[in-house]
């Protein structure tokens, strides 16, 4: 070979026919003893999975639907979760701690895992369950383990973790929502009783009624509108304490009680002013006094009526302990093992150290018949002697 004389594929083709039975004898010694280790040295390992399928909350919850039969929330706005994805939801809960830490010590993963640490044995679980939505909303659940029946079992069992979980946080949400009901349904009922008593010793002692036509539709105007003000901000509390601040339902009703006060503000400072009203300024002291507390008890019987419905439907569903997800098939032991993929994993074993000794065998040839100063010089070095061209 001529010392500017560049290789080419035909030369390669040649090193590499040169050596063909040492390349396909070494292919399938590879293959054989790549696929004996994986068989008696690679655990089986069995995938068992779990389909369910989350229940709409919006069906379970009571409170919601009465909510949302309030004129001022659009029928379009659903619960918490609409939008949201429950296989998002699902690995939050499976993979918290708190769960992998149950599944650990139900089936003594540590053992199986053979390791000491928690920490270790969490991150080892985590790997080996895996969470799947489908396009139809449901959700597969897999789980990996040596044993085929641990592996239906323990699917099974975070399914059934997952349910009572998600139980006890609504529970225990929906308790929260009563109490605050409860404590605001004492409160108000509390006010109007004081309010009712305070509206009758002032008519018993000044003995006003409601004055003349005029003023008395005033003053009923008025009380109207305070008192669906006063609705309006306890229904924006109570969403608040539910959906938080950001909700759409929050804004809604927010929206809702801004509307309500400017109305009311414009009515007080004359701007909506009609000859069928009276201002309140130009109202005689004993119409303002009877106003202001017919005011008092219009607005706590308002509140009253749209508490009472929320405060029951809320006792009603803490009482209920009703399932959220709806088991589409159960998890049974599966037959055949879903790893080690024995064929495949030693086929790809075989194939990366085959093309490395390749590699090495061209490399060696390439040297061996490079004219090279440089190249000689190294093999002189190393004293490598140089074979001649086949």
């Amino acid at each position: 070979m001529n010392k500017d004389e560049k290789f080419s594929f035909l030369d390669y083709l040649v090193i590499l026919i040169k050596w063909k039975k040492f390349l396909i004898t070494l292919f399938f010694a590879l293959f054989l003893v790549s696929y004996s280790l994986i068989y008696f040295f690679v655990e089986k390992k069995y995938d068992a999975s779990t389909l369910i399928l989350p229940v709409e909350q919006e069906s379970t919850s009571g409170l919601n639907t009465l909510l949302k039969s309030y004129s001022m929330f659009p029928s379009s706005l659903t619960g918490l979760r609409k939008g949201n994805s429950y296989a998002a939801i699902f690995k939050t809960l499976i993979y918290s701690r708190t769960s992998l830490d149950s599944v650990i010590q139900r089936f003594n993963m540590k053992a199986e895992y053979k390791s000491k640490k928690t920490d270790e044995t969490r991150k080892a679980l985590e790997k080996n369950i895996n969470v799947v939505e489908n396009d139809d909303g449901s959700c597969l659940i897999t789980c990996r383990t040596i044993d085929s029946v641990k592996s239906a079992q323990m699917a099974n069992y975070i399914v059934d973790l997952l349910n009572r979980t998600i139980v006890e946080y609504e529970v225990r949400k929906t308790r929260e929502n009563r109490l605050f009901l409860e404590n605001r349904y004492s409160e108000v009922k509390t006010n109007l009783t004081e309010s009712e008593d305070s509206l009758k010793f002032f008519q018993s002692k000044s003995g006003f009624l409601a004055g003349d036509e005029q003023t008395k539709a005033s003053i009923e105007t008025y009380v109207k509108f305070e008192a669906d003000l006063a609705v309006k901000e306890i229904q924006y509390s109570v969403m608040q304490r539910m959906y938080g601040d950001k909700a759409p339902q929050t804004e809604n009703a927010k929206f809702a009680l801004v509307e309500s006060r400017n109305v009311l503000s414009e009515l007080k400072s004359g701007k909506n002013h009609t000859d069928l009203l009276v201002t309140l300024t130009s109202l005689p002291e004993n119409a303002q006094t009877y106003l202001r507390l017919l005011r008092n008890v219009k607005i706590y019987n308002s509140m009253i009526e749209f508490l009472i419905p929320l405060y029951e439907q809320a006792r009603f569903d803490e009482q209920k302990k009703a399932p959220v997800i709806q088991i589409i098939d159960k998890a049974v032991p599966p037959e055949e093992r879903s790893y080690p993929h024995r064929v495949t994993s030693a086929l790809i074993m075989t194939l990366a150290i085959f093309f490395a000794v390749v590699l090495l065998i061209l490399f060696k040839e390439v040297l061996a018949r490079s004219e090279d100063e440089k190249i000689k010089y190294i093999l002189n070095q190393l004293r490598i002697k140089k074979k001649l061209p086949a």
